[in-house]
């Protein structure tokens, strides 16, 4: 009936000559549409039993993720900015309801505030029995969604400008200061548990790599406003998100350089022999077992005559250590540039946003069409995120290693099953990197802790500035009160 339908009115309307460019344009729009979303992950992986903390839970990408999560099973700790908002409780009632997950948590915390993310982690840590002597909290994940959402909007004011550069500010010591507080817990978690901290940056983040110095960002970092003039909004979000991408790598550096326990994997062929000999027959005679060390002497005797003769390098006999890798590792993804997190504010269209205006959402909707080919869902943009939370650890790889013994080179060198990569930057379900002169020039460990030592110092001011804030007001509530 519908196709009659349909078939009736092109013939009506259309003519027949049109037929052939109607169906060209639409395949050229789908084709284009499907180039702009980007990859999809191929990566699946069953997350019950894992607890996953998710910032950035209201906004468009950090609900779509915290969506898919759900569908997998995880249990999710969401934060979010008011508890008691209606309508927000609602649609985690309904994303609960519509996955069959009961296990999905919404969590206050005000971001723009240390003292409350200190609290918050405090009492997330009680809650598991607290003090760092006791069981840790189990946290698989730490997803920081909250810096992704654009800031800046289209032909802001200087006062606007100014508003921009706070939360801007806010949001990246928010994550370090997160990361800073979750760390030395999470050292203290069982070691063969995966751990992946998941920092979601800006797309933008290539326009700041030509310009960007750590000495200005420090001095760019201060607390007093900025006029903002000349400066490009997508340079500055460049700012925040390469910043962030640099933060993520040198905090990788600093677990790869944390002690880790090593494990011993079997060299040789004569020790796994002797390994299931042990195992197949306990039971042989004492006469039989005796014959076997002497031979084994004769044959340790005649081995260490060859090395003299030969003068070759010595050899472990019974094991090698494998040095395990850590457990703890940290990624930045950037999800690409969609429709409602990174167009929407812009345009002012977004109405959590204190930019918002009327002309706003409706220049968005206007360009919405335009929008819909040439930039990502929010389903699209977390493909990214989620191959982040698929891909195996190199963990398991160095464990497997170290039961099957020189059987693991044999698997090693027909398997190139993809591993994550601790430090590293996701972008289309691909590891990527900087520009050559990016990684020449930004790559080092000398600027990664010059990006990380800023950041401390901006912490420190950041959370001093809260305090002088809290201890003036109750002088100012009793002058008033007088």
């Amino acid at each position: 009936m519908v196709l009659h339908i349909a078939n009736s009115f092109l013939e009506k309307y259309v003519p027949t000559k049109y037929y052939l460019p109607i169906a060209v344009g639409t395949l050229s729009i789908y084709i284009t549409k499907a180039w702009f979303s980007g990859r999809k992950t191929t990566r699946e992986r069953d997350l019950h039993g894992r607890t996953v903390l998710l910032t950035g839970a209201t906004s468009s990408l950090g609900f779509t993720l915290l969506t898919a999560l759900a569908k997998r099973g995880a249990q999710i700790i969401a934060v979010v900015p008011d508890t008691s908002d209606p309508t927000l409780m609602s649609m985690i009632d309904l994303v609960r309801f519509t996955t069959d997950n009961e296990l999905i948590y919404a969590e206050q915390c005000d971001m723009s505030s240390p003292n409350a993310i200190k609290e918050f982690c405090a009492q997330l840590i009680k809650s598991s029995g607290g003090g760092l002597q006791s069981e840790p909290p189990r946290l698989d994940a730490v997803v920081f969604a909250h810096e992704y959402t654009h800031i800046g909007a289209l032909n802001a004011t200087a006062s606007e400008q100014n508003r921009e550069h706070t939360l801007r500010r806010e949001g990246r010591l928010a994550t370090f200061f997160w990361t800073t507080l979750l760390l030395p817990v999470l050292l203290t978690a069982p070691e063969d548990r995966d751990i992946r901290f998941i920092n979601i940056v800006s797309p933008f983040y290539a326009a700041a790599v030509p310009s960007f110095s750590p000495n200005v960002s420090q001095k760019e970092g201060s607390s007093s406003p900025r006029s903002g003039k000349g400066t490009s909004v997508w340079l500055e979000e460049g700012k925040r998100s390469l910043e962030a991408i640099l933060h993520t790598r040198h905090l990788q550096r600093i677990l790869d350089a944390l002690p880790a326990p090593s494990i011993r994997a079997d060299s040789t062929p004569q020790s796994k022999q002797q390994a299931q000999q042990q195992h197949q027959k306990p039971q042989e005679s004492q006469n039989h077992q005796q014959q076997q060390q002497q031979q084994q002497q004769q044959q340790q005797q005649k081995k260490k005559k060859d090395k003299q003769k030969h003068h070759t390098e010595p050899v472990a006999e019974s094991a090698t250590a494998v040095k395990r890798p850590s457990n703890i590792l940290a990624v930045s993804v950037s999800p690409g540039i969609s429709r409602w997190d990174t167009v929407g504010p812009y345009l002012r269209a977004d109405k959590t946003s204190p930019m918002y205006s009327t002309i706003g959402l409706l220049c968005y909707a206007v360009v919405l069409p335009f929008l819909y080919v040439f930039a990502k869902s929010s389903e699209a943009a977390i493909q990214s995120v989620l191959h982040a939370l698929f891909l195996p650890t190199p963990l398991k790889t160095t464990t497997r290693a170290g039961s099957t013994g020189q059987d693991h080179d044999r698997h090693s060198a027909a398997t190139t099953e993809e591993l994550l990569r601790g430090g590293a930057l996701y972008a289309e379900c691909n590891c990527v990197s900087l520009s050559r002169d990016g990684e020449t020039r930004l790559g080092g460990e000398e600027v990664g802790r010059m990006v990380w030592e800023s950041l401390e110092a901006e912490l420190a001011e950041w959370r001093k500035a809260e305090d002088v804030k809290a201890a003036s007001a109750p002088k100012q509530g009793q002058k008033t009160h007088g």
